[in-house]
């Protein structure tokens, strides 16, 4: 399992807004390919994969994610609804995208 984080791209922000997404939860990329795009306080971003795998992710367009933490997984499996759960733990806070 491949663990996928936003890196800081500047000093004053530690949270992102996802602008696009380019693939479904659940969905098989290739590496090279650009899963979603999120903006920071000054410009635009895309972020592309460096590895293959089935891609989980629990946001939308719209949401705010933090930097420097877990914001998806690249299985080389898919995973069923119980491993899925077990990746993003239920709160009131977690939204899983389509």
């Amino acid at each position: 399992m491949i663990k996928i984080k936003i890196k800081k791209q500047n000093a004053s922000d530690d949270d992102v807004i996802i602008s696009d997404l380019f693939f479904k939860s659940g969905e098989y990329v290739e590496e090279g390919d650009i899963i979603f795009g999120y903006e920071t306080s000054k410009a635009d971003f895309e972020f592309e994969t460096v590895n293959s795998g089935f891609l989980y992710y629990n946001f939308s367009v719209g949401d705010s994610v933090q930097v420097q933490t877990d914001v998806a997984y690249l299985s080389e499996i898919e995973l069923n609804s119980d491993e899925i759960k077990k990746l993003f733990p239920v709160s009131e806070e977690t939204n899983f995208s389509e």
